[in-house]
């Protein structure tokens, strides 16, 4: 097995390099070890003393001699047609290889059986002969057939030119029955759902490298419109950090406001300047724009809009920079609308709404003509969909639906305003909105992609979810005077299929919600034991909100679609809440006998408070304005949110809220001292009956909360491996199919 690195081909049977434009060059035998190691460890950082053990094989060795060899293979490794090393140094932490490496097989392994193929190490990145670029069979054979590669790459090229001529004559011809056909499909309705118009998919091959390098997850390549320099987002926990990269001389500087958080979010169209989030999570949040143009350490910043502690979602400021179009929080809803700021008068017009309570709008690019809003909307039991809305017309139309729930969709425009590229799995969409042509290119990747963006007709940029997975954790000592925290794992996982909505239970066992055997189910842990519990279909799998335990023990209530649904955890018999639903439901608690559950629902436009009799099923409403996030301390007392007050069920008393409080119910507690509520990587802490206020920060990334006492809380912890930005280049323009 031979291998791509770069613009190097590894040739480990005889220890060479090899180029077409600098030759073959032999390595050292400590060299081609440390080589060979970096090559079957690609995906992530591999320490100096991993190093000594699994290449100098001892126990002890100079660091000079790993110095001097690292540097060596540095000076191997360099090539006119790549500036960048190929090799990164993680400070304090070890290296690693900063591009993709792709797998080649020999001449000889050809004949093999797929079934054996498919074993190898990074088989996802093998190509046959059959649709492998000239260029890597070129490198691929050569050794072998040195004296003889005329003659033999002659025959192929006869070869593929009829087998080429044979499948473009059978792909045309059906081309054109299936145009004959679907005649009547046309791409300028675009709310006819283009995803399900043929899609011509295509068999361009493509290569991929890394471009981006430093210690921990890179997210959100943008690309600025002259595609000179692109920013990305580092998230090394618990900092985010925000990176520009001029492509030409591969320089890079760092967005710095002080000692806040910097979020790059979009590149103003025309401009050198990126608009960014800026926060402490504390005190202060606005939207900032970072100019660029003297591509200078510590760019100046402009303050454009002040923000929550936390930006909703995304923003786009227009060529002109005086409209600012962005993603805010629904306050009546608690859902994504967009909404357009007008920059000089400080002024908000409602422009896209938020639609299903807890749901909405997600993501949201501006087209570099300035025409058109390209977004994402997430509504309750339905995949995501991607819209478009002329700003001129205000015609507002769908473009594109996942096929199913639950992978991630990123998008992007080119740089022509009329072509749309997106990505989900491992197809990359091209849409063109003036034509019908909708064109499908398959991308080698093995991990969901997370962030798109689109440099030229053919070079994307692709920011992979590698690595990440949640964990259940029980976090111990809060608010103590040295500001730490004790975590232990409860539940571990190796990927994302657990989520927090886990509940405690006195005989020590934990339930919460996976989907690890392909659709949400309920989950218990009792000792060491992990068994799920629950059988829903899996044919129209529905969304699950939080597990709430009844008071016995014996009996979970949660939502599962839009309905209640009661689950025995003894018998494992599901009981759904007879009751009429007027609107969506948000959180939900049980009455301490049981006899009762109560639920914060929308009606006539309001949420409100309403409960329902499990025995005569007689629902009734408690609250005529208002009330949400229904919450209940360890003596069953229960409370709800409304009017920045957190108020007793019963109306005998309410307490003014001083601390922030999460969009999500899931990220809000309640003891029957305090109350408490996640705020990003800050757990806020109100004391009742004095209302002192006090914070921490928690040194990780959760997903949700559950307070068991004042200094004890169970939350899902996101565990990340470190990632990079790839490149990904096709030989011809991606637009060249139409």
């Amino acid at each position: 097995m031979n291998f791509q690195i770069g613009p190097w081909l590894f040739v480990p049977q005889k220890c060479i390099l090899c180029s077409d434009s600098t030759g073959d060059i032999e390595l050292e035998p400590i060299l081609f070890k440390l080589l060979d190691y970096f090559v079957n460890n690609q995906d992530r950082i591999i320490s100096r003393q991993e190093l000594v053990e699994h290449v100098w094989q001892q126990t002890f060795v100079d660091d000079n001699a790993i110095n001097r060899a690292m540097s060596e293979l540095r000076k191997k490794l360099s090539h006119p047609e790549n500036a960048a090393p190929l090799i990164k140094t993680h400070y304090r932490k070890g290296y690693s290889i900063t591009v993709e490496v792709v797998a080649i097989p020999m001449a000889d392994d050809t004949s093999s059986n797929n079934d054996d193929i498919s074993n190898e190490k990074n088989s996802e990145h093998l190509h046959t002969t059959d649709n492998l670029s000239a260029n890597v069979i070129q490198q691929s054979n050569r050794f072998k057939y040195k004296h003889y590669r005329f003659m033999f790459f002659a025959l192929i090229s006869l070869v593929l030119i009829i087998v080429g001529y044979h499948i473009l004559t059978y792909f045309q011809t059906t081309s054109t029955i299936k145009t004959n056909k679907n005649n009547h499909v046309k791409q300028a309705n675009v709310s006819s759902e283009l995803s399900n118009d043929p899609i011509k998919k295509s068999s361009e091959s493509h290569t991929i490298q890394g471009v981006t390098w430093n210690s921990g997850q890179e997210l959100r390549p943008i690309v600025s419109s002259d595609n000179l320099l692109f920013a990305y987002n580092n998230r090394a926990e618990p900092n985010i950090n925000s990176f520009v990269k001029r492509k030409g001389d591969l320089k890079e500087v760092q967005l710095i406001y002080k000692d806040f958080d910097v979020t790059s979010i979009s590149w103003q169209h025309g401009a050198h300047k990126v608009l960014a989030e800026v926060t402490n999570y504390k005190d202060e949040c606005f939207i900032g724009l970072f100019d660029l143009t003297d591509f200078v350490d510590n760019p100046p910043v402009t303050k454009l809009k002040t923000c929550e502690k936390e930006l909703y979602g995304g923003a786009h400021l227009a060529s002109n920079g005086k409209k600012l179009y962005l993603i805010e929080l629904d306050q009546v809803k608690q859902g994504g609308q967009v909404v357009v700021f007008d920059v000089k008068t400080k002024k908000s017009t409602l422009l896209i709404p938020s639609g299903d309570t807890q749901f909405g709008v997600t993501k949201l690019k501006l087209s570099p003509d300035n025409k058109k809003i390209l977004y994402q909307r997430h509504q309750r039991d339905q995949p995501l969909s991607v819209h478009i809305m002329d700003l001129i017309t205000r015609d507002n139309k769908k473009l594109y639906q996942i096929p199913h729930a639950g992978a991630p969709l990123v998008f992007d425009w080119f740089p022509d305003s009329q072509h749309i590229a997106i990505q989900i799995i491992q197809d990359l969409t091209i849409f063109n909105l003036s034509g019908d042509k909708v064109s499908s290119y398959p991308i080698n990747i093995k991990n969901w992609v997370v962030g798109l963006a689109v440099e030229d007709t053919s070079n994307i940029l692709l920011a992979m979810a590698t690595g990440q997975n949640l964990e259940i954790v029980n976090i111990a000592a809060l608010f103590n005077k040295q500001n730490t925290v004790e975590v232990t794992s409860l539940v571990k996982s190796d990927s994302m299929n657990y989520y927090a909505t886990t509940h405690l239970d006195n005989e020590k066992s934990r339930y919460f919600i996976s989907s690890r055997t392909g659709n949400l189910q309920i989950w218990r842990k009792q000792a060491q034991q992990v068994k799920q519990i629950s059988a829903f279909p899996q044919q129209n799998p529905k969304k699950i909100g939080s597990l709430v335990l009844s008071p016995d023990r014996e009996h979970l209530l949660y939502l599962r679609g839009k309905h209640l649904e009661i689950f025995n955890v003894k018998t494992n018999a599901i009981k759904k809440v007879e009751m009429p639903i007027h609107g969506p439901i948000g959180s939900y608690q049980w009455q301490a006998d049981q006899q009762k559950i109560y639920y914060d629902m929308e009606h006539d436009g309001m949420r409100q408070i309403w409960s329902t009799n499990l025995i005569t099923n007689a629902q009734h409403q408690l609250t005529q304005n208002g009330g949400r996030m229904l919450l209940k301390n360890q003596q069953h007392q229960l409370y709800y949110i409304n009017d920045n007050h957190l108020h007793h069920l019963s109306g005998q008393t309410k307490h003014k809220i001083t601390i922030p409080i999460a969009h999500c119910w899931c990220s809000v507690s309640l003891t029957a001292e305090a109350l408490y509520s996640l705020d990003s990587n800050n757990l806020y802490k109100m004391t009742l009956d004095s209302s002192e206020v006090s914070s921490m920060t928690i040194p990780f990334r959760t997903s949700g909360i559950k307070m068991e006492s004042n200094h004890s809380a169970i939350a899902a912890k996101y565990n990340n491996a470190p990632s990079q930005i790839k490149r990904i280049t096709w030989q011809k323009s991606l637009l060249n199919d139409e």
